[in-house]
Parts: structure tokens; C-alpha cells; sequence
């Protein structure tokens, strides 16, 4: 079974009990700034916690990123950047295939905004390349890409087993499933098309010959093609908040965005991925408290606790810049459609009170 990202993270994204610590590490020539930020996490994940944990308890809890340190090869088998997430429950290494920069939360959830940043700009994909002899499928994106498998057919005869990919695509993916690129020669790759029984078709491009960078011109086809895709979700949210703003269903400040989230009436947020707001959040109120900067080791930026609360509950998360939201906010919500019937059903029109928070 393909895995989406989302999967693969729910765990961290809903964890919510106990003391979390996440470590972004960027990673460069020198193995020694990875120890020397590792250093710095533990020694700021210490500060926090020696007020709340007894010393055993604080010293079996900081032992797994102590212990990096002191196994080198551990750090090197890391060519990229990366993160660590340590809750009582989890020890947690990640590889970060995207520009990010050096952080340690220690909070009551994981701090995941860098990874929901991962998720947007590298969505999974399905790639059919049909070639000489076989049709190979790559799961693909902007980032990652790894063949799955060959199916070989007679490119002369044209014959097509149609459904032994068919059923390897259904089997292999689940929902919901990652849209499919078909590329290479042109009549198998039709012919196939006319059989397809997969949601999500979602281009395909004719490939003839064979040049010897085969796999990066489809790659960067591939690549091209999903960044104005990531472009188009960023700006037609955008719009779509806009439009939303004459039916009175969407909240720019963060009290009200924060409240929203807890009652599940949030259906899409957007939130800035060059901001952060600590400070916590209660999760059965929606209250929220702001703090100037990270207090304790319940502290946390407010829009990373509210954007996994609206994933849990169903709705959608984007990440956009701070200067593209509507007058800086740091965060944007577009409600339900069940809130639209409650406003038109008890004549409701007042534009909330706008109490900036940046």
C-alpha cells in the first residue's frame, strides 16, 4: 500500500498528550552545526522542563537526543535536512526534503507547520510512463520519486493488460487516491486511457523517443506541473476566502478562528507560514492566551495548535506568506456551509469586530 504523507504523520499530528519536544535541524557541509544545534535543543528543552519533571524523569526523557550526539554515524547517515519529535510515547526522525530553518518547541502538541509545508508543496503522484516494452510506475511529486513497478507488453502487437494495472493502482493506493500522470508513446498510452478505472487523471504528455535523461525530463514535466498546481490552490483559496467574506462566513481574527476550530466549523484555513504566534490554546473553549514569546513548556505558536485541530475535525490546511493574506493577518478561516444556513436563517449579517492580531 502507497502511503500519502498524511498518513505517515497523523500520529504526530494528533498527538496532544504530555510534553512534546520538535527539533528542526537544517543540514549543510559541516556534521558540527547538526551537534551544536542538537546541543542547543537539548539544552532548551532542559530549561523548560526542569520546573515540571523530576531529575530521573527529565533525564530518560532528554537520553534519545543526548544520544545522537555521541553516535556520529547516526547524524551522517543524514544527507538532508531533518526533525526530531520526542513525546513520552515517541522518539521520531524525519527527513525534511524542503528548506527549513533551526527550531526546538517544547509544547503540549508537536510544532508540525514545517511539515504541513512538506505535505502542500509535495503531493504524491502516480506516474505511468509507457515505454518500448513495459509501462513503469513511479510514485512521484516535486521532491520524491521512486519507481513501484514494470508491467511488460507488446508495443507492436498493442496489447495492453489493462487490468493487471488497473487492479495493482486500486490495490496499491487508497483515498484519498494521488492523481495519475500517463506519459511516453502516444497509442498504448491512449489506449490504456480509455480503460483506466482510477479517479484522478489529471494530465498526460506524449514522449516518443528515447533520450538518455528519459526519467528527468518526466520528473521535471512532472515537477513543473505540480508547483502551478500549488500556486493555483494558494491563490484560488485566496479567492475563494474573498468570496465567502459576502456570506459572512469567515473569521480573520484569531480569537474567533481559534473558536471556530474547537466547535469543527472551520472548512479551510490558511495560515502564514512566516509567522508565529505563541501562547496556548484551549481546546474545549477555544480560548486562547497570547504571550510576546515561547514562556513554558506549554507554550506553543497558536497557529500550528489550531491548524492540526481543524485537520482532526475535518477541515483543510493552506500554507501561505503573511503578506498574501487578507491585510497581513496571520491566519484567514473560511467557515462550513452549515454556518452559511445559520446566518441566512436567522438574519444574521454583522461583519465580526476586527481586533488585529499580528
Amino acid at each position: 500500500m502507497i502511503s500519502s504523507k498524511l498518513s505517515r504523520f497523523r500520529p504526530l499530528l494528533e498527538s496532544n498528550e504530555g510534553t512534546h519536544v520538535s527539533i528542526y535541524i537544517p543540514r549543510d557541509e559541516s556534521s558540527g552545526n547538526v551537534h551544536a544545534y542538537i546541543r542547543e535543543a537539548v539544552a532548551l528543552a532542559r530549561r523548560h522542563l526542569v520546573r515540571v519533571m523530576e531529575e530521573r524523569e527529565l533525564e530518560w526523557f532528554l537520553k534519545p537526543l543526548e544520544n545522537l550526539n555521541q553516535n556520529p554515524e547516526i547524524i551522517e547517515s543524514f544527507q538532508t535536512h531533518f526533525a526530531i519529535f520526542r513525546s513520552p510515547w515517541a522518539f521520531q526522525i524525519i527527513k525534511i526534503p524542503i528548506e527549513i530553518e533551526f527550531s526546538c518547541s517544547v509544547a503540549s502538541s508537536f510544532h508540525v507547520k514545517p511539515l504541513l509545508k512538506w505535505m502542500q508543496t509535495d503531493r504524491e503522484c502516480l506516474v505511468l510512463d509507457f515505454q518500448d516494452q513495459s509501462c513503469r510506475i513511479y510514485q512521484g511529486g516535486r521532491i520524491t520519486w521512486r519507481a513501484l513497478k514494470d508491467f511488460p507488453y507488446d508495443s507492436k502487437a498493442g496489447e495492453i493488460d489493462h487490468t493487471e494495472i488497473n487492479d495493482f493502482l486500486l490495490q496499491a493506493t487508497a483515498h484519498p487516491r494521488p492523481p495519475i500522470f500517463l506519459c511516453g508513446q502516444k497509442e498504448p498510452m491512449e489506449s490504456f486511457s480509455l480503460g483506466l478505472k482510477y479517479d484522478g487523471l489529471r494530465h498526460f504528455f506524449i514522449l516518443d523517443n528515447e533520450p538518455p535523461s528519459r526519467q528527468e525530463i518526466i520528473r521535471n514535466h512532472i515537477s513543473r506541473t505540480l508547483e502551478r498546481e500549488e500556486i493555483f490552490q494558494i491563490d484560488s483559496s485566496l479567492a475563494e476566502y474573498s468570496y465567502a467574506e459576502q456570506f459572512y462566513i469567515t473569521r480573520s481574527d484569531l480569537r474567533d478562528i481559534a473558536r471556530a476550530a474547537v466547535q469543527g466549523r472551520i472548512r479551510k484555513l490558511i495560515i502564514a507560514e512566516d509567522k508565529k504566534i505563541f501562547g496556548k490554546l484551549n481546546s474545549f473553549t477555544g480560548e486562547i492566551s497570547i504571550h510576546p514569546f515561547d514562556l513554558d513548556h506549554e507554550d506553543d505558536d497558536l497557529l500550528d495548535d489550531i491548524a492540526q485541530l481543524v485537520m482532526k475535525k475535518g477541515g483543510s490546511v493552506i500554507i501561505s506568506r503573511q503578506k498574501d493574506l487578507f491585510e497581513g493577518r496571520p491566519a484567514l478561516a473560511i467557515l462550513n456551509f452549515e454556518s452559511l444556513d445559520a446566518n441566512l436563517s436567522q438574519g444574521n449579517y454583522r461583519v465580526e469586530e476586527k481586533r488585529a492580531i499580528s
